[in-house]
């Protein structure tokens, strides 16, 4: 088993995550943890990490739950690339509420590595271009900057905002509902993101 680091766990997110997703997962378990040492006090004593992980859960905003979860389940992955075994299981706070699963949540989890969600409701269809190979271009009117995002994931995406039909150019990339001209809100693709984790 390898020592946990924190500077590599940043290097590890930074590889798998976007710069912000990265940055915001590794405030997260850092607000958690504090160092290195705290880290390596819990996984000493089995279990330990998780029940500290799951206790901290109980403490947070139904607001903020989710992005805490998705960056504890990646903390839970590399640790596993360590050698560690952790298992969270956490408690349903929603009580009987259920929250039925949404297929954009896991397509958005891996959008999220390619480009920022927060920049998707200045982008429409009409802004992405393909590029001969495995990956398409989306390019951002407002900043003049673009993004190389997997063909096939463009593709599903654009057939969803466009209802099971072709979207329309001047559609949102991620629309409110199928065939709507409004994006969805940042906040709610970031949810979405994060709870691809969680169920």
């Amino acid at each position: 088993m390898s020592d946990f680091d924190f500077s590599s766990f940043r290097e590890w997110l930074q590889t798998g995550f976007s710069q912000t997703t990265a940055r915001q997962y590794f405030s997260m378990v850092h607000a958690c943890f504090y160092d290195n040492t705290t880290v390596a006090k819990f996984l000493r004593e089995e279990g330990a990490l998780a029940r500290h992980v799951i206790e901290y859960d109980t403490q947070l905003s139904d607001v903020s739950r989710g992005s805490y979860r998705a960056a504890f389940r990646a903390l839970a992955r590399y640790l596993t690339q360590l050698g560690f075994s952790i298992h969270l299981h956490f408690l349903d706070h929603r009580g009987r509420r259920k929250i039925k699963p949404s297929p954009l949540a896991p397509l958005m989890f891996e959008l999220q590595k390619h480009m920022r969600l927060s920049r998707l409701q200045f982008i429409r269809w009409q802004n992405v271009k393909g590029t001969g190979g495995d990956y398409a271009a989306v390019e951002d009117p407002i900043r003049r900057s673009e993004y190389r995002v997997p063909l096939d994931l463009m593709r599903t995406l654009n057939l969803m905002a466009g209802g099971g039909e072709r979207a329309k150019p001047t559609q949102p990339i991620i629309p409110i509902e199928p065939k709507a001209m409004r994006p969805m809100p940042t906040l709610r693709l970031q949810r979405l993101a994060a709870r691809a984790l969680d169920d």
